[in-house]
C-alpha cells in the first residue's frame, strides 16, 4: 500500500494456468523500470523519495489519473516487460 491509496498485488491466474512464460523457481525475481503515471507527478517523486528514498527503477509521469503503465520483471538471467493496459486486454 502506497500513500496516495494504491497497491500492486501479483496474482496467479484464476484458471490455475501458468502463462507463456514458466517460472523459474531458483531465480531471484524483482520489478525494474517500473513507470508509474500519477496527477502532480512532481509532487509525488518528492514525497515517494522522502518516505522511501531513492527508487531509481521507478520512473514517475504527470498523467490525468493514477495508473501502473509498465514494469519488468527480471532475474539474473533475463527480464520481460510488461504493458499492464496489454495484460489487461485494454
Amino acid at each position: 500500500m502506497t500513500p496516495w491509496t494504491f497497491r500492486v498485488e501479483l496474482h496467479p491466474r484464476a484458471d490455475g494456468e501458468r502463462g507463456t512464460a514458466e517460472r523459474d523457481r531458483d531465480a531471484a525475481y524483482h520489478i525494474e523500470d517500473a513507470l508509474l503515471s500519477v496527477p502532480e507527478a512532481g509532487a509525488v517523486r518528492t514525497y515517494f523519495d522522502s518516505v522511501f528514498g531513492a527508487v531509481p527503477q521507478l520512473t514517475i509521469e504527470s498523467g490525468e489519473e493514477i495508473w501502473l503503465e509498465s514494469f519488468t520483471i527480471a532475474t539474473d538471467r533475463k527480464s520481460r516487460r510488461i504493458d499492464v493496459a496489454e495484460l489487461l486486454g485494454a
